[in-house]
């Protein structure tokens, strides 16, 4: 246990240590993303939050962009649904 970091008890909470973590596997089923990557936890912490929640992002950016491009052709479609039934009016 490492007392140095283990926050100061409370009336309500008695810490008996810290929960740290040492890795995180991501994977996802986007394309471009279905291999697992592996983060490894070093000292610091933020720099390790970072690299996950910036991974997280780059599977996000891609998949918005997959689901744009998906329905893209759907709106066009509807979108000429539209413009033939005015023009049939």
């Amino acid at each position: 246990m490492d007392s140095e970091r283990v926050p100061e008890d409370t009336a309500q909470c008695s810490y008996e240590a810290v929960n740290r973590r040492k890795s995180i596997s991501v994977y996802s089923k986007v394309p471009g993303f279905t291999d697992p990557t592996c983060f490894v936890s070093k000292e610091d912490s933020q720099d390790f939050d970072g690299r996950f929640v910036y991974k997280l992002l780059l599977i996000a950016r891609s998949a918005k962009r997959n689901m744009q491009h998906k329905f893209r052709l759907i709106e066009r479609k509807c979108g000429m649904c539209v413009t033939e039934q005015r023009r049939s009016r």
